[in-house]
């Protein structure tokens, strides 16, 4: 009923001025939708968990990444000599011709901007009772396994800072998941000795909070990411 068409969601301009942008965006979102987030299972999943349980969690949040991405482009010397002033990151430049050069060169790009949505286990999701509405709740938080290897990529994103730190403390009989089923898919022994350390599972708090961080007497709304209590962004 939810989903039985081509399209999630319909927007309307205020405006007839209005409607050729709310095509374009409506386009975006349900492709973004469907594409990027497989929509249909999401929801049912969700509605699933709400009609057994009488409790159906999503969580949606926004995910943006930037890289470096290389790019070539031909100029004369006296545009390659503006470039260099201006601190662009050159890679270099090969001269094809009477003032003329091959500039290659790295630009800052997003490469992903999209929302992302998954579902949440019931297990998985802290809040403190007695409130209405979870917007109201000073304390939510979603509580995972995540891996140093997700950790550490999230770090040179820049997302989070002191993984090292929060991952010291580290289960020295810990023994890779995903190789054990590879060693009983093929019918033999997990070598006894041997660990994959950045396939290790860490307890991972996400905590959406309402503190007064600067004392000025108002709450202000804050995303704590906390794991072995070592802060990881805040």
């Amino acid at each position: 009923a939810f989903l039985g068409t081509d399209d999630i969601c319909e927007i309307k301009g205020m405006t007839p001025e209005d409607d050729d942008n709310a095509e374009v965006m409506k386009e975006l979102v349900n492709w973004q939708l469907t594409k990027k987030n497989q929509a249909m299972i999401i929801f049912y999943n969700w509605f699933k968990d709400a009609l057994i349980t009488a409790f159906g969690i999503i969580k949606v949040q926004w995910q943006r990444e930037e890289a470096n991405i290389e790019k070539e482009e031909f100029v004369n010397s006296q545009t390659l000599m503006s470039y260099l002033q201006s601190g662009m990151n050159i890679v270099g430049a090969e001269q094809k011709g009477n003032d003329l050069y091959n500039l290659t060169y790295l630009q800052n790009a997003v490469t992903k901007n999209q929302p992302i949505i998954e579902n949440l286990k019931f297990s998985e999701f802290r809040f403190i009772d007695g409130y209405k509405r979870i917007t109201d709740c000073p304390f939510v938080a979603h509580v995972k396994k995540i891996t140093k290897s997700d950790l550490k990529y999230k770090e040179k994103l820049g997302v989070y800072s002191n993984v090292d730190m929060a991952t010291e403390k580290s289960n020295s009989n810990y023994t890779s998941k995903a190789l054990d089923n590879i060693f009983k898919a093929n019918k033999s022994d997990t070598p006894h000795m041997f660990t994959e350390k950045s396939m290790e599972e860490f307890e991972l708090w996400e905590c959406f909070v309402k503190i007064d961080i600067d004392n000025d007497g108002i709450a202000e709304d804050w995303i704590i990411t906390i794991v072995n209590e070592v802060f990881l962004r805040a």
